[in-house]
């Protein structure tokens, strides 16, 4: 099956609100953070200083990508990894506040946003994990701005 995009799509993408600003660091204390990520997780990963957060990288300065787990890209990017090619990619996910985290889960807000150049597939031993990469240039990080999530 084909999927046909035309230029100017925009696609969304939840994110866990990561408290260290997706600077590639491990959160201290992540066990008691919660960023949307599951608790064991948290556990066994974050607090372990394990750098498996998909998205601890969304918007690291020299190399920002952003990665999705086999169960929500494999249904498009199996056949074809190019489908998000040149598309726009808002990111958002749960306003989170010190010391706990995203407390409302219903108030998301924008995080930021790609112009997608590559999906590439990171095989692991039993799945395929797809790592999304911007241009370059054409990212953003909307740090500290409250932009709710748009409507469709």
């Amino acid at each position: 099956m084909r999927f046909e995009l035309q230029p100017g799509n925009a696609f969304g993408c939840n994110l866990n609100a990561h408290r260290s600003q997706w600077d590639g660091s491990i959160c201290k204390a992540a066990s008691s953070w919660a960023c949307g990520a599951k608790q064991e997780f948290r556990d066994d990963n974050c607090e372990q200083g394990s750098p498996r957060c998909y998205h601890i990288h969304a918007f690291a300065g020299a190399d920002a990508s952003i990665v999705i787990d086999d169960n929500g890209g494999s249904w498009l990017f199996d056949g074809e990894p190019e489908a998000f090619d040149d598309q726009i990619l808002l990111m958002w996910g749960g306003h989170a506040v010190e010391p706990r985290g995203v407390r409302d889960t219903k108030s998301a807000i924008l995080f930021g946003a790609y112009r997608v150049q590559s999906v590439e597939p990171r095989p692991r031993s039993t799945y395929t994990e797809w790592v999304i990469r911007p241009y370059p240039d054409d990212w953003a990080r909307f740090a500290n701005m409250r932009i709710p999530v748009p409507r469709w």
